[in-house]
């Protein structure tokens, strides 16, 4: 959900200056003495919440652009006035989650800490929920992973009805409670939930010895199986027993292990058969997309490529000129980023507390200047310039962009000027991210000075298009294709076969 501008070099290298230190102290941090049980007196708590609430009501540019001052206000005060009692950070943090939840704001989300973060990562061998869900609509949780292998019951496409008791309604419900999103449109909250199910039912609900799950089989009837807990150790030991270890593999280079990330981040194929290119971007953040790019294009050209397939139901945002370059390459047209770009101001009431952001203040004097007449500071680089279509390269064929709940951030920034463009087709579900606008650009992160729990504070308000409705409601498809058991069931993807139909029809 990376989502920022990098106005020039010298605000690049003065915001990375801190890399190295960061990554040499977070290395010789006491991690080894993190106890996940310790608890956070009240006194401690009520604290991290007044570093929490001062610095968003004095710096947050979009408080209450969603949600009512009132509602807003209330949902804090009562989390203020919950914290009677000693909590651990999970606890503390599934509250303070709660509140922030009612900005509606995807780019607020709050993270446990960094000591958290480590602890969990020296316990990859812990019991955990064993079960991966594909859900959506609310109500919807089909099976799309069992990594208990003996399983045969709960098997992929099966359709649950309840888990421990509670309906599958409730369960999303809880879950979707703790994840931030861009206004009303929930699609990027079943869409976490979705790649992570097991973390974040762990957030909410915490560990069971077992789980009661309530599904129907095969024939339509509806059964209660009990299941344990995966314990990845005890699973491989089994797995070595049964299938001796092959030789060991030789560990990746430098360069082969960031060739293999950036395959994994952006890839293009063409696929002769069905008379298509299928291009991949899973981020707009890394893999030299800026030469990735050109190459593509120019490969499109000389294979004269019909039809170009894009893929970003995986795609979370990240560096605003990588996206706007992508769509340079499609547009008919000139087009803007945005309307308006604009911060509140950047006065921390807790300077310390917010991790780099004396640097995007420094940052802010290059690009924002001075405060406007409407008491807010504009991004002077972004607001109300207009890009003309790449000439070089420029692709004219059909093209076909495929989104879901994790389309977020910048990808809507690079979907927003193509919406509605005559050889254009958006196939999929409503984009997680806000047509309308969101808030990031830079977004530094409030470190609370007890619990440690981080909190996201995007600095500049975002507003895409002023003729588009702010309902908080995402990109939507031309051609909705909702997710569906069946397909699951059967392992396909019915986006891609919709894309792959509509070719075959237009030839």
């Amino acid at each position: 959900m990376k989502f920022f501008w990098r106005s020039n070099v010298f605000t690049h290298r003065l915001l990375n200056l801190p890399l190295l230190a960061c990554v040499f102290l977070a290395g010789c941090a006491a991690s080894k003495q993190y106890n996940p049980e310790k608890k956070y007196s009240a006194a401690e708590l009520r604290q991290d919440f007044d570093v929490l609430w001062q610095t968003y009501q004095q710096v947050h540019p979009s408080l209450y652009w969603y949600n009512s001052q009132d509602t807003v206000d209330f949902y804090f005060n009562a989390l203020k006035n919950s914290l009677t009692d000693s909590l651990t950070e999970m606890a503390f943090r599934n509250k303070v989650a709660y509140a922030v939840e009612k900005i509606k704001c995807g780019h607020s989300s709050v993270r446990l800490s960094r000591d958290f973060g480590r602890y969990a990562a020296n316990k990859k061998n812990d019991s955990a929920f064993p079960i991966y869900f594909k859900t959506w609509g609310g109500d919807s949780l089909v099976i799309t992973r069992n990594v208990l292998r003996n399983d045969s019951d709960l098997v992929r496409g099966t359709i649950v009805k309840s888990i421990n008791g509670l309906p599958a309604k409730t369960v999303i419900e809880t879950m979707a409670a703790l994840i931030s999103t861009d206004g009303f449109n929930n699609n990027f909250k079943y869409q976490i939930m979705s790649n992570s199910f097991p973390t974040y039912y762990h957030y909410a609900f915490g560990f069971s010895p077992q789980y009661s799950i309530e599904y129907i089989d095969s024939m339509g009837v509806d059964k209660t199986k009990l299941v344990a807990n995966y314990n990845p150790q005890k699973d491989t030991v089994v797995r070595q027993r049964r299938f001796p270890a092959g030789p060991p593999q030789r560990k990746l280079t430098r360069k082969e292990q960031r060739q293999f990330e950036q395959l994994y981040s952006r890839s293009l194929s063409i696929d002769s058969a069905n008379n298509l290119a299928y291009l991949q971007v899973h981020t707009f953040s890394k893999g030299g997309l800026g030469k990735f790019f050109r190459k593509t294009f120019k490969s499109l050209k000389s294979a004269k490529v019909p039809n170009l397939v894009i893929e970003l139901r995986e795609n979370g945002g990240g560096n605003i000129s990588k996206s706007t370059a992508l769509t340079r390459y499609l547009t008919d047209h000139p087009f803007n980023v945005a309307d308006t770009v604009a911060a509140r101001n950047f006065k921390y009431p807790f300077p310390k507390n917010v991790k780099k952001g004396f640097l995007y203040k420094m940052e802010h004097w290059f690009v924002s200047g001075t405060k406007h007449k409407d008491g807010r500071y504009h991004f002077k680089d972004l607001e109300n310039k207009f890009y003309k279509p790449f000439k070089k390269y420029h692709y004219d064929g059909q093209v076909y962009i495929i989104t879901g709940g994790y389309t977020f951030s910048a990808s809507i920034l690079f979907l927003n000027p193509l919406k509605g463009q005559k050889n254009i087709t958006i196939v999929g579900e409503e984009t997680g991210g806000a047509a309308y606008g969101n808030s990031a650009v830079n977004i530094p992160e409030i470190e609370l000075p007890n619990s440690k729990i981080r909190v996201r504070l995007p600095l500049y308000r975002m507003v895409l298009s002023k003729n588009l409705p702010h309902n908080g409601h995402g990109i939507l498809p031309d051609i909705a294709v909702p997710p569906s058991s069946v397909f699951l069931r059967k392992a396909l993807d019915p986006k891609m076969e919709k894309v792959k139909e509509l070719i075959r029809v237009k030839n």
